[in-house]
Order: C-alpha cells, then sequence, then structure tokens
C-alpha cells in the first residue's frame, strides 16, 4: 500500500496574509509591455522623419549644417536609387594599336621650341590629354600645400621658441560644432504647446518656491564655507575645458554633500516621446528620482513608460529634477532648451501620477524643477501643465525661471546660488516622496476589483500615449520620399538662433536599414549566364 506523507507544517514564523480590503489576493495581470523600440533618433540626432515634420507642420527649415546634411542625403540617396544600365564592355587594345600605326600623338606644336621646355609639354598635355593633367596639377597642387604647412609649423615654434608669438600664428580655426537642440527644435516644441522660459506663465506656487530658494543653509556658512573653498571652486571653473570636467569638478561643488538617488548622463530611451520620436531622445547631465522598490512595483508596471527614463534597475525613477551643464564656451541657449525638453517630461511623469487612481487634474503648480549652469551662472526653472485648449491638442507646458546667480562672481553670491539650488534638491524630493506615497494609499483603500481596473486604465492610458508618439517603421512598399519633395529643404530661410550644428548625418539606425532592405528590394533578379 502506497504510504501517505504527512502534510508540511506551517512556518509559525510567517506573517499572516494582508486583509483583502488592502491588498489583491491574485496577482494583475496586465497587457504586454510595450515595445522597446520606441524611439527613431539618437540622444545627439534627429531621425530624418524631423525634418519632414518641420516641412508639414508649416514651421519652416532654417539654414543650419544638419539640413543641409539631410538634404545632401536625400540627394545622393535618391541617385543611388536609380538603376544604373550596364554598357556593353569593349576591348580598347585595338583603338590603341590602331592609334600607333598612325604615328601617335601630334607633337608638331613643339618642334623647335626649346625653352621654356615644361610649360610646353604642360600645354599639350592639357589639350590632348586633360585627365592626366588634371591628375599631374593635383600632385603639383598637393605637393605646394605640403610645404606651405611645413614652412607654417617651422615658422610658429621659431616664434614659440623666440618668445615671439604673434597674433596669426596663435590663431585658431572654429571647429562649427553644434547641438540638436538649435531653432529648429524649439520652434517645433512651440507649435506643440511646450513653450520656451516666460514669466508670464508663473505658475500657482511661484511665491512659495522662491522662498524655498532664498532659505539659508549651515553647510554654506562662513564658517563651514569659508573664502578658500571658493578660491578652489573658481580654480575648477577656470580648468574645465568640456563637458566632462564641468561634471565632475565644478557641478559636486554646487550640489553639496548631500546623496539622492540620482544619474549623470544617462540616456532616457525608455520614455514614451513626448511630441515625436523623430526628435533626439532626451539625456540630461544628472537628475534626481526615486529608488525602485517592491511597494513601488505596480506603480512602475502601471505608468511605466511615463515615469521610469531608464530600464536598468540602478536607474532611479520619476526625476522631477534635472540638470544640464556647458562648459566654457558652450551655448547657454541650448542648455535653456534642454531645460525646457527635460522639464516638459519630469512635469508629464508627476501629472499622470497625481492622477493615477484619481481624476485628472490641472492645480497649476510646479512640481517638477531643472536647473542649467554655463560658465559660472547658474539658472532654476520651474514646469508645469495646463489644461488643452481643445480635447484633440495636447496639454500646455509651461517653463518659469525663478532665479539666476552669478556663482564666481564673489563669495556671498555663491553661497546664495549653491544655496538655491541645494534647496530645490530637498523640495523636488519632499514633493517626489509624498506624490508616491499619496498614489499608492489612494490605491490600498480600493477593493480588490475596483483596485485592478484602475491599473488597467492607467497602463491603457500610457499605451495610448506611447503609441501614439513612438517611432514607426517605414513602410518598404511606399515609395521613399526624395530630395524634391521636401519643400522646406529646396527653399530654406534663413532662421535666428545658433547656427553651430556639427557636421555629422543625422540618420538613425532603423532608417538605414530600412532604406537597405528598400534598395535589395527594387534590384532586378540576376540572369545566369548560358554556357556556350
Amino acid at each position: 500500500m502506497a504510504q501517505h506523507l504527512p502534510h508540511p507544517q506551517r512556518n509559525p514564523r510567517r506573517k499572516p496574509a494582508a486583509s483583502p480590503s488592502c491588498r489583491i489576493t491574485k496577482p494583475v495581470r496586465l497587457p504586454s509591455p510595450p515595445p522597446s523600440r520606441r524611439w527613431g533618433s539618437t540622444t545627439t540626432h534627429h531621425a530624418p522623419g524631423f525634418y519632414d515634420l518641420l516641412s508639414s507642420s508649416g514651421i519652416g527649415i532654417g539654414l543650419t549644417k544638419r539640413a543641409l546634411q539631410e538634404f545632401d542625403r536625400r540627394n545622393a540617396s535618391e541617385t543611388r536609387q536609380e538603376p544604373l544600365e550596364k554598357l556593353p564592355f569593349k576591348d580598347p587594345l585595338p583603338d590603341i594599336k590602331r592609334f600607333a600605326r598612325h604615328g601617335g600623338p601630334d607633337l608638331s606644336d613643339v618642334i623647335g621650341v626649346s625653352h621654356p621646355r615644361q610649360a610646353s609639354l604642360l600645354v599639350l598635355t592639357m589639350q590632348q590629354y586633360p585627365e592626366t593633367a588634371s591628375i599631374e596639377m593635383t600632385y603639383s597642387r598637393s605637393k605646394a600645400q605640403s610645404a606651405s604647412k611645413r614652412q607654417q609649423r617651422k615658422s610658429k615654434a621659431v616664434a614659440v621658441n623666440t618668445g615671439r608669438v604673434t597674433k596669426s600664428s596663435t590663431k585658431k580655426t572654429k571647429s562649427g560644432r553644434s547641438s540638436a537642440y538649435n531653432a529648429d527644435f524649439m520652434n517645433l516644441l512651440i507649435s506643440n504647446g511646450i513653450d520656451r522660459p516666460q514669466r508670464i506663465n508663473k505658475p500657482a506656487n511661484y511665491d512659495q518656491l522662491r522662498d524655498r530658494l532664498a532659505q539659508r543653509r549651515g553647510s554654506l556658512s562662513p564658517s563651514t564655507f569659508p573664502e578658500t573653498n571658493h578660491e578652489n571652486f573658481l580654480d575648477a571653473v577656470e580648468n574645465a575645458f568640456n563637458e566632462a570636467q564641468v561634471m565632475s569638478d565644478v557641478f559636486p561643488a554646487i550640489k553639496g554633500p548631500k546623496i539622492y538617488p540620482s544619474t549623470t548622463n544617462r540616456p532616457c530611451y525608455n520614455w514614451a516621446p513626448l511630441v515625436t520620436a523623430d526628435l533626439v531622445a532626451p539625456q540630461p547631465d544628472f537628475f534626481d528620482g526615486a529608488r525602485q522598490s517592491a511597494e513601488d512595483s505596480e506603480l512602475r508596471q502601471a505608468l511605466n513608460s511615463l515615469i521610469v527614463p531608464s530600464t536598468s534597475s540602478d536607474a532611479p525613477f520619476l526625476p522631477n529634477f534635472l540638470a544640464e551643464a556647458k562648459p566654457p564656451g558652450g551655448s547657454a541657449e541650448v542648455a535653456r532648451r534642454q531645460a525646457v525638453y527635460d522639464g516638459a517630461f519630469g512635469a508629464r511623469a508627476m501629472h499622470y501620477l497625481q492622477a493615477y487612481g484619481a481624476e485628472e487634474i490641472y492645480d497649476g503648480n510646479a512640481y517638477t524643477l531643472t536647473s542649467t549652469y554655463s560658465d559660472g551662472k547658474l539658472e532654476i526653472f520651474s514646469h508645469h501643465m495646463t489644461q488643452p485648449s481643445s480635447p484633440e491638442k495636447p496639454p500646455h507646458h509651461h517653463t518659469v525661471s525663478i532665479g539666476r546667480w552669478l556663482l564666481d562672481q564673489d563669495v556671498q553670491s555663491f553661497r546664495v546660488g549653491a544655496a538655491a539650488f541645494r534647496n530645490v534638491r530637498d523640495l523636488a524630493r519632499e514633493i517626489r516622496g509624498r506624490f508616491i506615497a499619496d498614489a499608492n494609499r489612494r490605491m490600498d483603500l480600493f477593493p480588490p476589483e475596483v483596485r485592478r481596473r484602475k491599473l488597467a486604465e492607467a497602463f491603457q492610458k500610457t499605451e495610448e500615449i506611447l503609441k501614439k508618439n513612438s517611432f514607426k517603421e517605414p513602410s518598404l512598399s511606399a515609395p521613399s520620399q526624395s530630395a524634391g519633395d521636401l519643400k522646406s529643404l529646396t527653399s530654406l530661410n534663413k532662421s535666428a538662433g545658433d547656427d553651430t550644428d556639427r557636421v555629422v548625418t543625422p540618420l538613425g539606425k532603423v532608417k538605414n536599414r530600412a532604406a537597405c532592405k528598400e534598395r535589395r528590394a527594387r534590384k532586378l533578379p540576376r540572369t545566369k549566364k548560358k554556357s556556350s
């Protein structure tokens, strides 16, 4: 007879299950997560569809290097896609033999000419053999340019050794680098309801934010932060020549010793695109967020692409304080545009978290803050959303400057500006923690069925936003857009703003793969040679 094993004893240390009124007994089955590919661009380059969107929106495309690069790329792709006609092969040997039998080239023009011999030969060569002459002239020109460069380096070395360094010997050429955050980028944001910084759009809690930023801090008192510390800060500012040095040497003195869950220079590809997936993906230089924990798993699952910028487990979620920095010589206007873009993502995350398990409201308060640092100047902005003018239009995003400080002016200015920066970090952390606690508390009050329905509704809303703006693969059956179809690029107009774009072709990898597949699909099938 089969022996029956005794039932295992219950673990006395095991905690009793939570009450059904506050927790769900069965796991919530939500729809499948959104696709991983959400952006058609990178963090530094727009996708080609960005220029199509500018053209279709009636904004117009500025005469920038990136626009000209895209124009050249489309012209080149249009030329490459035309099928080339194969010409029959012709053996040139009989023509060469016939030319030699008739005496070769005509040299009657140089009979009796003795001086200058090389000049006459060059004229003869240019008349009868233009291809050979162009190669010879190119070779001579390259030799002359090399000799000129060697002479310039020699004269510069002599000038440095003798101490007589002139302005011409130390002149440097401008590299022409720039950012994708140009005037066209800002115009596209404005046309989609994301305004540039304007004081007329102050949030309802503007005065409270200003009062909080003005609070003094003991870590910046004269006894704790003497003037020698400010001198060290000025030395770091003078020796920071790129963005990485600014973030490693200058930025720590501003943000202070407090350690919050934060990250630096992390691409935010998990965020749902705000306007279109053809825009550059956001990559803040620094942002504070909440640490991922088991208590927030349902929250992060329901509002995944709205509040979680990165799928990495060590990355914080719900960032509502973001910062951008530029080295000396960097564009402060580009930093402001980046702050507007980053702050819009943060304001959207706080808005939908506030509406999680409740009615969607627009209270006019700013719960997201950003800052920019450029060449000793610190500026802090607030971001909030207002109700759209019509149901089919997106909400309005407003950015307002709430303070500006010159940190390199004197030690007192640094104390005031650094105190404002540290105060705004503390304020953002308090708001972040309160919003997460309130969202979890609201969901705990619902019965299991209502809680499950609320989670599904939140996830469905997130999925709708994601599908609306996510990157869509181009159809291979549709005709490719040629350079002539891009009306704005054929009639480029000079636009205001910085025009220092880096000369790099703004191509997305997906676009490249699609173009290659389309070219391969349009090729004729190979025909086998008939055996004789």
